[in-house]
């Protein structure tokens, strides 16, 4: 949205109003996409007793295809790429919501918090809850 006439031309439209993303908010996006690419990453080579649940793959290929398969519908104009980009927010949020799950359901099975910084939460929980709220 923030280099895209197109797009910010259908939010003119739409909302009557310039857009207001800034720099800092892409380079928000840019990192949390890395760091979260990292995370993805750490669950697919994890050679421990622990395995991601079916329930946690089949939530991860979901949100894969629904974030390769929309696209498909902007292409055949049933939606806009405006649509798209609100549809990853929300993606974004429920990830938000739902990342530490499976941790603290191990934590809760194991009754311990060994190699699990409350810090690292707390940053991330803060940098969600600001960006959402700017």
């Amino acid at each position: 949205m923030s280099w895209n006439e197109g797009i910010r031309e259908m939010y003119r439209v739409k909302y009557g109003s310039e857009p207001t993303v800034q720099s800092n908010d892409v380079a928000f996006a840019i990192h949390a996409l890395l760091l979260s690419s990292i995370t993805l990453g750490q669950i697919v080579y994890y050679r421990g007793s622990e395995r991601p649940s079916k329930i946690i793959l089949a939530v991860i290929v979901m949100v894969f295809l629904f974030c390769a398969g929309y696209p498909v519908l902007v292409f055949y104009k049933m939606h806009s790429w405006l649509d798209y980009i609100y549809a990853l927010s929300f993606v974004k949020i429920g990830i938000s919501l739902i990342k530490y799950i499976p941790q603290v359901i191990l934590n809760f099975r194991r009754k311990s918090t060994v190699g699990w910084s409350i810090w690292n939460i707390l940053l991330d929980f803060t940098g969600g809850i600001l960006s959402d709220t700017q």
